[in-house]
């Protein structure tokens, strides 16, 4: 199941309020992988994306 564009792309815009640097979203072989500066933005981002990924289903 490929993950919808929009997502990840409000994925890839989100940043860090404490680095000010955005996260890297890449397709995996089981949906995406986010890549974070940090482990709590890494926390905020995947939050997002499941909470997305549920209004969507």
């Amino acid at each position: 199941m490929s993950t919808p564009e929009f997502l990840k792309q409000h994925i890839r815009n989100m940043l860090c309020p404490l680095h000010d640097v955005h996260p890297i979203v890449e397709e995996d072989w089981d949906g995406i992988k986010i890549a974070c500066c940090c482990k709590e933005f890494e926390k905020d981002c995947l939050k997002e994306a499941e909470k997305l990924f549920q209004q969507n289903q």
